[in-house]
This record gives structure tokens, C-alpha cells and sequence, in this order.
């Protein structure tokens, strides 16, 4: 009788050991599937046309993770040689770089001149974008 006990004992916490088991990874896979919220930041941007009367910065909202050509792009027209890291801007709201002039639209963040292009930059909060026409 008491072998009967026993096993049916064991069974039993081997019956719930493998219930524990399915119910825990059953939590991870949902845990895995919720997607992720993402995070906003903060950033400053201004674009200087015209160097006489340059305009204020404005405050923009974006997604941690974003770039500041992907800021560019969704607040201005853009026009740019290549995309994505390799991108290289010619117009921003139709003001282009002159190439006979050897102009170039320089990309500073937080007032030096950005040692990456703008499609590699990736924002962090509090970032002062700015964009001028620059002579080479």
C-alpha cells in the first residue's frame, strides 16, 4: 500500500512540474508579443536660410532612435544624393547648394559641425539640430 502512496505521490509532483512548466512559458510568450512603447525625446531644430535674419529654434518631438535626417525629412521638402547613412543633403525647402558656388549644407548638433552625416546621427534628447549653407 505504501508503494501505491508513493508513486502516486510522485506522479503527481511530476504531473504539476511539467503544468508549471507549459503556464510559466506560456507567461514568457506573451510577455515576448507585447510590443514595445517607444520613447519620445525632445530635440531642437533649426534651418538657416537666409544668415541675416536666422530663424529661432523650433521644439519637435521624435522617436527615440530616430535620426536627424529622419527629423529633417518630416519637418521640411528635402532633396539629397543617395539615402539612408549614405545620404547627402542638396535642398531644404528648395534652397539648394550650389555647387558652382561649392556650397554644401553643413549639419551641426549642439553647435559643433557633426563628425557623421545626418542619416548615421541618432537623436538623443535635449539635441540642438541646426542646418547652414556652408562654402568648401
Amino acid at each position: 500500500m505504501r508503494k501505491i502512496a508513493f508513486a502516486a505521490i510522485v506522479i503527481t509532483l511530476l504531473f504539476l512540474g511539467v503544468l508549471f512548466t507549459q503556464s510559466s512559458s506560456k507567461k514568457t510568450e506573451i510577455i515576448e508579443a507585447t510590443p514595445k512603447i517607444a520613447k519620445k525625446i525632445s530635440v531642437q531644430q533649426r534651418i538657416i536660410i537666409d544668415e541675416e535674419n536666422p530663424p529661432a529654434l523650433k521644439q519637435y518631438e521624435a522617436e527615440k532612435g530616430k535620426t536627424a535626417l529622419d527629423l529633417l525629412q518630416r519637418t521640411v521638402s528635402v532633396t539629397m544624393k543617395g539615402s539612408g547613412i549614405n545620404a547627402f543633403v542638396t535642398s531644404i525647402d528648395t534652397r539648394e547648394a550650389s555647387e558652382e558656388n561649392k556650397e554644401y549644407w553643413a549639419f551641426y548638433v549642439n553647435g559643433s559641425l557633426a563628425n557623421v552625416g545626418a542619416g548615421s546621427y541618432q537623436l538623443k534628447e535635449g539635441d540642438r539640430i541646426e542646418w547652414n549653407i556652408e562654402k568648401y
